[in-house]
C-alpha cells in the first residue's frame, strides 16, 4: 500500500505540472481566427442559378493576420464549386475585430451546404460549414428560391405597395412572385451581378435620408446602373421629397426623366385612377380633394405614360436593354399608401401582369420534356451534336443478356466440351469480362467519337444610342473522357478591347424538377467532392469535371463599348418607325426584322455599307401573328372567322426557333403561347424596350462557325478545331424620335397585344 501511494504522488505531481504549463502554453498562444457567420442574398432573398451576394463575417484572432477567403457551394449538377477573394487584395483581419467580406456565388440547389475556408498561403487557417435553412439558426442562411419564381424588391422605410402587388396577380401554380423590403441601401451590392437574381427593384424617395450614404460615383450606384442596362427594371417613387432626393449632385440623379424645375401641389387623381384601372378613388382629404407634392420636369424623355393635365405621372425610359420607370408621387405615405387600388398601381408600373390579348388555345396544353422554362429547351437543343448518338435500348439490352450467357451457361458448356478441368473457369471468366469491356469501349467510341464538341449559340445586342454592347452566350460541351477542364468564354465579334476583364462565366442550370433540374425531388449521387475554381473576376473557371461521354451546360454574359454599329435615324409618324437604317458593318446582316411597338417591318438583308429605308412602304406584320404563326380561318360549318395559331413547338431542338420566341416572348403571347415559361432568363426578352421609344433590329450573322460572335475557351486558348453548331444573332437597339403631332401616351397598353 505504501509503495502505491509512493508511485501515485510523483504521478499526480507530474500531471498537475503539466496541467499549469498547458494552461500558460494556451493563454500565451493566439486564438484562432472564427468565421462567425454568413449572409446570403438581398436581405436573405436569391434564386437558383443566379449570382447572388454572400456576406461573410469574420473575427480575428489574438494577432493581425492577412489571407485570402474563398466560398464553395454546389452548382446546377450538385458539383461543389469555389470562389476565392482576388489574391492582389487580401483580407486583413486585425486583433479581436469583425470583418466583413462579400463574395459572390452561385447556388445550383435550393437547399444546400457552404464551406467557409480562410488560407494564409498554403496554410488554412479557418474553416466551417453552413447549412441552408428555413429558420435561421446555428449559423444558417436561407435556402434559395426556384429560378423561375419572380423577385421584387423595394428600398424603403415602410412597406411600398408591393406585397399588395403580388395579392392582385394571377399566377399558375408552379409561379410565384415573392416580394421583400430593404431599409437600407448598405444591402445594395456592389457588382451589378449580385442584383441578377431580382426582376424589378424599386426606391421610394419619400425619405431621402435612407440614400445619404451613397456617392453618385460609389460602387453601389454603379452596379445598380449597370443592372438596369443589362436588362434590369428600376422604378423609382418620388413625390413630395424629389427636390431634395434628385438634386444636383444626388446619388439618383442620373436616373431622373428630365430636369427639375419645381415642386407643385397636385389636387386631382383621375390620371392615376385611370391607370391604374381599378376603379377606387384616391383617399380625399378635407374639402374633397386629395393632397398630393409632386415634382415637374422639363425636357422629359421617355414615353409618357399618364399625365395631369401637362404635369407629366408615370414616365418609362430605356436605359441600355433594361428600363427606368418614374412615378411622380410617394407610394410608401398618404394618401396613396391608404388607397387600396395602390396593388394594381405597382403592378402595371412593373409589368408584372402580362399583356392580355387574343386568347391562344393553342398555348394551354403543357407537353413535358423534362422541363419548365424556355432555358431548358435551349439547353435541350444544345445536348444534341452531330455525330454523337446514343445507344438504343435494344443494343444495351443485347449486350447485357450476351454478357450473363456468356459469363453463365456458356463458359459452363465450353468448359465441360472443351477441357475436362472446370477450374479454368478461373481464366476464362475474367477474359471474357475484359472481352465485353472491349466490346463495350469500341462502341462508345464509335457511337460517340473521340473529340471535345461544342455547341453554341450567342446573342448580341447593340444600344445604338450609347454604343454599347451586351452579349449573352450558351454551350453545351460533350467531353469524349471523364477530365477536368480549365474554361471560360472569348467574347470575339464586334467588342471593344476595352470590354476584356467584364466577362462573367458560369454553368447553365435547368429550371424545374426534372431529371438533372436545380429543384431536384431527391437528392443525387454526386461522385465529385473536389471542387473546381472561378478566376477572382469570376471570367473562367479551373478544373470543371465532366464524365465520359458526357456534357455540361455554361453560359457567359459581358458588356462593354462596342466596336461599331449601324446607323439609323428614325422618327414616329403616326405610330410607324420612318428613316433609315445603314449597315456600317463589315459583313452582311440576313434576314433583317425590325419591330416597333406591337409591329415588325421586314428590312431583308443588309450588305456592307447598304441602306434601307423604313416607312409605311414598307410591309409590316403584327409582330404576334409573325412569331406565332396567326392566320384567319372559317369555322367548320359556319361562316364565322377567327384567327388561330401554329402551336409552339416544345419538341424542337433548333436553337434559332427557340431563340426567336424568347428574344420576344412576351410579344409572342408568353407561357399561354408556348406552354413554358420564360423566367431564369428573361432578360432575353427585348419586348419591355418596345413599351418605350425605341425600335429593334433582329439580324443573323452569316458563317458564324467560320467568325464566331463568341467562342469557348480551353486552357486560355479559343477551340478553333471543335465540331458542333455555331448560331449567332444580332439585335441592335435604335432610339425613335417622338411625333410631336401625337399625345405622349404608351405605345404598348394593356388593352392591345
Amino acid at each position: 500500500m505504501r509503495g502505491f501511494s509512493l508511485l501515485v504522488a510523483p504521478a499526480t505531481s507530474l500531471c498537475l505540472i503539466l496541467f499549469v504549463a498547458s494552461v500558460q502554453a494556451s493563454s500565451a498562444a493566439p486564438s484562432a481566427v472564427q468565421i462567425v457567420r454568413v449572409d446570403v442574398g438581398l436581405a436573405g432573398h436569391y434564386k437558383a442559378g443566379h449570382w447572388a451576394p454572400v456576406r461573410v463575417t469574420l473575427r480575428g484572432g489574438s494577432e493581425p493576420v492577412r489571407g485570402q477567403l474563398s466560398i464553395a457551394v454546389p452548382d446546377g449538377d450538385g458539383v461543389p464549386s469555389r470562389v476565392w477573394t482576388p489574391p492582389d487584395r487580401p483580407v486583413e483581419l486585425k486583433p479581436g475585430q469583425e470583418t466583413t467580406v462579400t463574395l459572390f456565388g452561385r447556388f445550383g440547389r435550393l437547399g444546400s451546404e457552404m464551406s467557409v475556408d480562410f488560407r494564409c498561403g498554403e496554410t488554412r487557417i479557418a474553416e466551417r460549414s453552413f447549412r441552408s435553412s428555413s429558420v435561421l439558426e446555428n449559423g444558417g442562411y436561407s435556402p434559395a428560391l426556384p429560378s423561375t419564381w419572380r423577385l421584387i424588391a423595394a428600398v424603403a422605410g415602410k412597406p411600398a405597395g408591393l406585397e399588395d402587388a403580388v395579392k392582385v396577380l394571377d399566377e399558375e401554380a408552379d409561379e410565384k412572385t415573392v416580394a421583400f423590403r430593404m431599409d437600407a441601401v448598405s444591402l445594395l451590392p456592389g457588382q451589378w451581378y449580385g442584383l441578377e437574381s431580382l426582376d424589378a427593384l424599386v426606391l421610394s424617395a419619400s425619405d431621402p435620408e435612407l440614400y445619404a450614404d451613397l456617392r453618385p460615383d460609389g460602387p453601389e450606384v454603379e452596379a445598380l446602373d449597370r443592372w438596369v442596362r443589362m436588362g434590369g427594371k428600376l422604378l423609382i417613387a418620388a413625390g413630395s421629397q424629389a427636390d431634395n432626393a434628385f438634386q444636383e449632385g444626388s446619388a439618383l440623379a442620373r436616373f431622373i426623366p428630365g430636369r427639375l424645375e419645381r415642386m407643385i401641389s397636385l389636387r386631382q387623381g383621375g390620371a392615376l385612377e385611370a391607370y391604374a384601372g381599378g376603379g377606387v378613388a384616391v383617399p380625399r382629404g378635407p374639402g374633397g380633394r386629395i393632397e398630393l407634392r409632386v415634382p415637374q420636369f422639363s425636357e422629359t424623355k421617355g414615353v409618357v405614360e399618364t399625365k395631369e393635365g401637362n404635369l407629366p405621372l408615370v414616365v418609362r425610359r430605356a436605359w441600355g436593354f433594361g428600363q427606368v420607370v418614374f412615378l411622380a408621387a410617394d407610394l410608401d405615405t398618404a394618401p396613396l399608401a391608404d388607397w387600396p387600388d395602390r396593388g394594381l398601381l405597382v403592378a402595371r408600373l412593373l409589368d408584372l401582369a402580362p399583356d392580355i390579348g387574343d386568347e391562344l388555345r393553342e398555348g394551354s396544353a403543357m407537353m413535358h420534356y423534362g422541363f419548365t422554362d424556355m432555358s431548358g429547351q435551349l439547353r435541350r437543343a444544345l445536348d444534341q451534336f452531330d455525330g454523337v448518338a446514343p445507344f438504343s435500348f435494344w443494343i444495351v439490352a443485347a449486350l447485357i443478356g450476351g454478357y450473363i450467357l456468356a459469363i453463365g451457361p456458356v463458359d459452363y458448356f465450353l468448359l465441360r466440351r472443351l477441357s475436362p478441368r472446370m477450374e479454368l473457369t478461373w481464366l476464362t471468366f475474367p477474359l471474357l469480362v475484359v472481352g465485353f469491356c472491349a466490346l463495350a469501349y469500341f462502341l462508345g467510341t464509335r457511337y460517340k467519337g473521340e473529340e471535345i464538341r461544342v455547341n453554341q449559340v450567342t446573342l448580341m445586342d447593340f444600344d445604338a444610342e450609347t454604343k454599347q454592347v451586351r452579349g449573352t452566350w450558351w454551350a453545351n460541351v460533350f467531353s469524349p473522357r471523364m477530365d477536368r477542364y480549365d474554361l471560360g468564354c472569348n467574347p470575339a465579334a464586334n467588342a471593344d478591347e476595352d470590354s476584356t476583364g467584364r466577362t462573367l462565366f458560369s454553368w447553365l442550370g435547368l429550371p424545374g424538377q426534372g431529371l438533372g433540374g436545380m429543384e431536384p425531388a431527391a437528392a443525387g449521387l454526386i461522385n465529385v467532392r473536389q471542387p473546381y475554381t472561378f478566376s477572382p473576376d469570376l471570367s473562367a473557371a479551373a478544373g470543371v469535371p465532366i464524365q465520359i461521354w458526357a456534357t455540361k451546360s455554361f453560359t457567359s454574359r459581358w458588356h462593354g463599348p462596342a466596336g461599331a454599329v449601324p446607323e439609323a435615324k428614325l422618327a414616329d409618324e403616326d405610330g410607324v418607325p420612318v428613316g433609315t437604317i445603314i449597315n456600317t458593318l463589315d459583313f452582311p446582316l440576313e434576314d433583317c426584322l425590325l419591330a416597333y411597338g406591337r409591329w415588325s417591318y421586314q428590312v431583308g438583308t443588309l450588305e456592307p455599307g447598304q441602306a434601307a429605308r423604313v416607312g409605311a412602304m414598307v410591309p409590316r406584320r403584327e409582330l404576334r401573328t409573325l412569331l406565332t404563326g396567326r392566320r384567319i380561318v372559317r369555322e367548320e360549318g359556319t361562316d364565322k372567322f377567327q384567327q388561330e395559331a401554329t402551336p409552339y413547338d416544345a419538341s424542337s431542338t433548333d436553337p434559332a426557333y427557340i431563340l426567336r420566341t424568347m428574344m420576344f416572348f412576351e410579344s409572342a403571347g408568353g407561357r399561354r403561347y408556348t406552354g413554358l415559361m420564360n423566367r431564369y432568363q428573361s432578360f432575353v426578352d427585348l419586348t419591355s424596350l418596345l413599351k418605350t421609344d425605341r425600335a429593334v433590329l433582329v439580324a443573323s450573322v452569316p458563317d458564324a462557325s467560320e467568325r464566331p460572335a463568341a467562342s469557348l475557351l480551353l486552357d486560355g486558348e479559343p477551340v478553333a478545331d471543335a465540331r458542333g453548331r455555331n448560331v449567332s444573332v444580332c439585335r441592335f437597339v435604335f432610339p425613335v424620335a417622338p411625333d410631336k403631332a401625337r399625345r405622349a401616351t404608351p405605345l404598348f397598353r394593356k388593352d392591345k397585344p
